[in-house]
């Protein structure tokens, strides 16, 4: 969950937009991180783990995925995820990142 009482969700994306690594990883909180990790191909973190926090967001139901952070709102975050993931990520989780914006996009009304 998002712990930092003043995340900026714009900053969050245009430091993400810029990023060509995993230096910026610890600006982002939670979900993000993970998020963070997965478009850079898992940022050195442990991939046992990795695996298991992407199992438990599949498992999530739709309100639980909207208060871990991932709804309509960060949905760009994804897409910006999975366009690092295909260039700077080998691939190695874009699968992940696209199957989770698709949670979103079939979880809400709003698409």
């Amino acid at each position: 969950m998002i712990s930092e009482p003043f995340f900026n969700l714009s900053s969050a994306y245009k430091n993400f937009i810029s990023a060509h690594g995993c230096t910026k990883i610890n600006s982002y909180p939670g979900v993000y991180q993970l998020i963070f990790a997965l478009a850079f191909g898992g940022c050195g973190l442990n991939k046992d783990t990795l695996n298991q926090d992407l199992q438990k967001i599949m498992s999530l139901d739709p309100n639980e995925l909207l208060l871990l952070g991932i709804n309509p709102t960060t949905y760009p975050f994804l897409l910006i995820a999975i366009h690092k993931s295909i260039i700077y990520g080998n691939m190695e989780y874009t699968d992940k990142l696209i199957n989770i914006a698709r949670r979103v996009i079939n979880n809400t009304e709003v698409f």
